[in-house]
């Protein structure tokens, strides 16, 4: 967590100190200069697309992999939070798994026993209680 914050920081400083060489304050030209050219020749600075064209898509690319980065660390978070929480209370949760989006299977551990619960959008229903010993799948 707070390594991604650093990353974060680091990224978002590069990014600014990137950004503002290209940022330059011109004044504002008089009359007499306005007179004197004509309007469209010359009026916008020399740009170098390339150029920015090229920071523009380093600058995209670090924001999608710090995306992926955020994400991969957030899922690894709540992995590591919820075996804490397994270690520490008397019902562990051992596996969970999807038969459908809206039908799941729990195996849980309740003091040395486990069970094997479904839960659907209708229903919590408790289908075997085993001992420590016994293989779950015979």
């Amino acid at each position: 967590m707070k390594k991604a914050f650093l990353f974060l920081v680091i990224s978002s400083i590069f990014t600014i100190s990137a950004y503002s060489d290209e940022v330059s304050v011109e004044k504002t030209p008089t009359k007499e200069e306005m007179v004197e050219k004509p309007l469209f020749e010359d009026s916008l600075p020399p740009s170098d697309f390339h150029k920015t064209f090229i920071r523009m898509i380093i600058s995209l690319a670090l924001i999608i992999i710090l995306v992926f980065v955020t994400f991969w660390a957030f899922r690894r978070m709540m992995r590591a939070k919820q075996m804490q929480a397994n270690n520490q209370k008397a019902i562990k949760i051992i596996e969970r798994r999807s038969l459908s989006p809206k039908t799941v299977l729990y195996l849980i551990d309740i003091n040395n026993k486990k069970i094997l619960l479904s839960e659907s959008h209708l229903e919590v229903r408790s289908h075997k209680i085993l001992e420590k010993e016994e293989p779950i799948i015979k």
